[in-house]
């Protein structure tokens, strides 16, 4: 353990009496025959005063990158530096890759991990010929539509048997 900052400001008994080392720190992910115990170096403060010891945000995405790096999943930070190679803003990058932009924001920010398919959907948008195909194929589609709406589209109008109808209505399990 190494102390890195001296005279912080406890969280729990509001003496200034913190200082933050670096710690090995085990815990748990997934379940049954899934379950891994991963180790990570992470920022622990702790209290002289209170006996305290707790981690913050910078603890939480060392954790979330070592989850990352077991499941062989990008982490947040390279899922981040894919959209800004390619220089895109979240909803441009949104709307060539049909990604959602609350999908994409969670990934960025660690909140959520992504599903497997779409860590390898976002590998392959790493090489900007794939990103480029996906914008032509985008202006390709739009060009497409346009014209389409004087297209006079005509419904088949088809009876409806009423005591057909109120009988369905009526029926509950």
């Amino acid at each position: 353990m190494m102390d890195i900052r001296e005279s912080l400001f406890c969280e729990c008994c509001g003496e200034v009496a913190v200082t933050e080392h670096i710690s090995d720190m085990p815990f748990e992910y997934g379940d049954g025959q899934d379950r891994a115990v991963l180790t990570v170096r992470v920022p622990v403060m702790s209290c002289s005063a209170c006996g305290m010891e707790y981690t913050d945000e910078r603890a939480e995405r060392i954790r979330h990158d070592a989850v990352c790096e077991h499941l062989g999943l990008l982490t947040s930070e390279e899922v981040r530096a894919i959209r800004s190679v390619v220089d895109q803003t979240l909803k441009e990058f949104s709307e060539i890759t049909s990604i959602g932009t609350a999908s994409l924001t969670r990934w960025e920010n660690g909140q959520v991990l992504q599903s497997a398919a779409y860590d390898k959907y976002l590998r392959l948008l790493r090489f900007k010929p794939n990103l480029d195909w996906l914008k032509q194929n985008q202006s390709e589609r739009a060009a497409a539509r346009v014209g389409t709406e004087d297209v006079e589209v005509k419904f088949r109008a088809i009876k409806v048997d009423t005591l057909l109808q109120a009988r369905a209505c009526a029926f509950s399990l």
